[in-house]
């Protein structure tokens, strides 16, 4: 790790690392700078998401926990398609907290694709510390959800004057409406485009 003796080097450094980002997405044919992408995924429909990752938890934990005895295993991502989805839902979510849980889902996919890719390429290179660490940030992630989105819903309720909770049970009462809502989210996020994978 660089030590820095004044602000201008941190800064100079800063400048470096940015614009050698740049060119990083340049060589892989991107545009320099990422574009701003725009929260557009409401809290109702946030919290209807978050309500639906329960079972992906207990897929995550005991996956966690079989890697944890030594039985890295490939899984179907195919399966988990669904969740895939989610992240990318809530990684758009006006709620700071909800786009973490976001974060948290995206985490242990990619954890679980990089065991994929390792096993396949030979069992041998496959650092299961470093999968458990990766495992567990993102399991913390996904955990927080009911403590950490309070203050999403808290400041919805502010502003909008009723709580999200209603509207998202609504959703979640009605698969229709909440498909609906979500196709709305997804044309709107892929419209915008998205150049992370």
């Amino acid at each position: 790790m660089a030590r820095y003796e004044t602000d201008d080097q941190l800064r100079t450094s800063i400048a470096d690392l940015t614009e050698r980002l740049r060119q990083i997405r340049i060589e892989n044919g991107l545009p320099p700078d990422a574009p701003k992408r725009e929260r557009s995924v409401d809290i109702p429909l946030s919290l209807a998401l978050v309500d639906r990752l329960h079972r992906f938890e207990v897929i995550a934990i005991k996956y966690t926990s079989l890697m944890a005895q030594g039985h890295a295993q490939r899984i179907d991502l195919s399966k988990l398609e669904e969740y895939a989805e989610t992240a990318k839902l809530l990684g758009r979510s006006k709620g700071f907290f909800f786009t973490m849980i976001g974060l948290g889902v995206r985490g242990i996919l990619d954890t679980m694709r990089h065991v994929n890719k390792t096993l396949e390429e030979g069992p041998d290179s496959l650092d299961i510390n470093e999968c458990m660490r990766r495992l567990h940030w993102a399991i913390e992630l996904l955990r927080d959800r009911n403590e950490g989105t309070r203050h999403d819903t808290y400041e919805y309720r502010n502003e909008h004057g009723v709580p999200p909770k209603a509207e998202a049970d609504r959703l979640l009462s009605d698969p229709a409406a909440l498909q609906a809502e979500i196709h709305e989210a997804l044309a709107h996020i892929n419209k915008e485009g998205d150049d992370i994978e």
